[in-house]
Protein backbone atom coordinates (compact mmCIF):
# COMPACT_ATOMS: atom_id res chain seq x y z
CA UNK A 1 0.00 0.00 0.00
CA UNK A 2 3.19 2.18 0.76
CA UNK A 3 5.00 1.78 -2.99
CA UNK A 4 1.63 2.24 -4.15
CA UNK A 5 0.71 5.34 -2.27
CA UNK A 6 4.43 6.55 -3.67
CA UNK A 7 4.15 5.78 -6.56
CA UNK A 8 0.91 7.83 -7.22
CA UNK A 9 1.91 10.89 -5.37
CA UNK A 10 4.90 10.54 -8.00
CA UNK A 11 2.94 10.61 -10.66
CA UNK A 12 1.13 12.99 -9.57
CA UNK A 13 3.88 15.37 -9.44
CA UNK A 14 5.28 14.31 -12.87
CA UNK A 15 1.58 15.46 -13.91
CA UNK A 16 2.05 19.30 -12.29
CA UNK A 17 5.61 19.28 -13.40
CA UNK A 18 3.74 19.00 -16.84
CA UNK A 19 1.67 21.05 -16.43
CA UNK A 20 3.72 24.35 -15.20
CA UNK A 21 6.06 23.75 -17.68
CA UNK A 22 3.39 24.36 -19.96
CA UNK A 23 2.47 27.59 -18.86
CA UNK A 24 6.06 28.73 -18.55
CA UNK A 25 6.43 27.91 -21.90
CA UNK A 26 3.20 30.05 -23.08
CA UNK A 27 4.43 32.55 -21.48
CA UNK A 28 8.03 32.64 -22.84
CA UNK A 29 6.35 32.54 -26.19
CA UNK A 30 3.22 33.29 -26.70
CA UNK A 31 1.70 35.80 -24.02
CA UNK A 32 4.80 38.03 -22.82
CA UNK A 33 6.05 38.63 -26.54
CA UNK A 34 2.14 39.49 -27.47
CA UNK A 35 2.48 42.01 -24.25
CA UNK A 36 5.91 43.50 -24.81
CA UNK A 37 5.10 44.00 -28.89
CA UNK A 38 1.60 46.07 -27.81
CA UNK A 39 3.47 48.09 -24.67
CA UNK A 40 6.18 48.83 -27.44
CA UNK A 41 3.10 49.83 -29.90
CA UNK A 42 1.35 52.24 -27.06
CA UNK A 43 4.89 53.99 -26.18
CA UNK A 44 5.42 54.79 -29.60
CA UNK A 45 1.74 55.90 -30.18
CA UNK A 46 1.95 57.96 -26.99
CA UNK A 47 5.49 58.96 -27.97
CA UNK A 48 3.91 60.68 -31.33
CA UNK A 49 1.24 62.08 -29.10
CA UNK A 50 -1.15 59.86 -30.47
CA UNK A 51 -1.27 57.75 -26.89
CA UNK A 52 -2.76 57.97 -23.71
CA UNK A 53 -0.11 57.72 -21.33
CA UNK A 54 -2.75 55.54 -18.77
CA UNK A 55 -2.74 52.73 -21.45
CA UNK A 56 1.14 52.68 -21.34
CA UNK A 57 0.77 52.03 -17.61
CA UNK A 58 -1.92 49.73 -17.91
CA UNK A 59 0.16 47.15 -20.68
CA UNK A 60 3.29 47.68 -18.50
CA UNK A 61 1.63 46.21 -15.33
CA UNK A 62 -0.04 43.89 -17.55
CA UNK A 63 3.62 43.05 -18.78
CA UNK A 64 4.55 42.42 -14.77
CA UNK A 65 1.80 40.47 -14.07
CA UNK A 66 2.69 37.78 -16.83
CA UNK A 67 6.15 37.85 -15.32
CA UNK A 68 5.00 37.48 -11.92
CA UNK A 69 2.91 34.31 -13.48
CA UNK A 70 5.68 33.05 -14.94
CA UNK A 71 7.64 33.12 -11.98
CA UNK A 72 5.04 31.44 -10.07
CA UNK A 73 4.69 29.11 -12.63
CA UNK A 74 8.14 28.47 -12.51
CA UNK A 75 8.42 27.92 -8.67
CA UNK A 76 5.17 25.49 -8.80
CA UNK A 77 7.27 23.84 -11.33
CA UNK A 78 10.41 22.89 -9.46
CA UNK A 79 8.59 21.97 -6.32
CA UNK A 80 6.50 19.34 -7.94
CA UNK A 81 9.98 18.34 -9.68
CA UNK A 82 11.00 17.71 -5.63
CA UNK A 83 7.92 15.88 -5.16
CA UNK A 84 8.53 14.04 -8.12
CA UNK A 85 12.54 13.28 -7.27
CA UNK A 86 11.33 12.21 -3.50
CA UNK A 87 9.24 9.94 -4.99
CA UNK A 88 11.68 8.25 -6.88
CA UNK A 89 14.06 8.45 -3.94
CA UNK A 90 16.31 10.93 -5.53
CA UNK A 91 17.46 13.00 -3.23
Amino acid sequence: ALEREIHHQGQTALTEMRQWAALVSELDQQLLPLAKEQTDLLEEAYRKGQGDLQAVLSSREQTLELLASKLDATREFRLARIRYETSRGNF
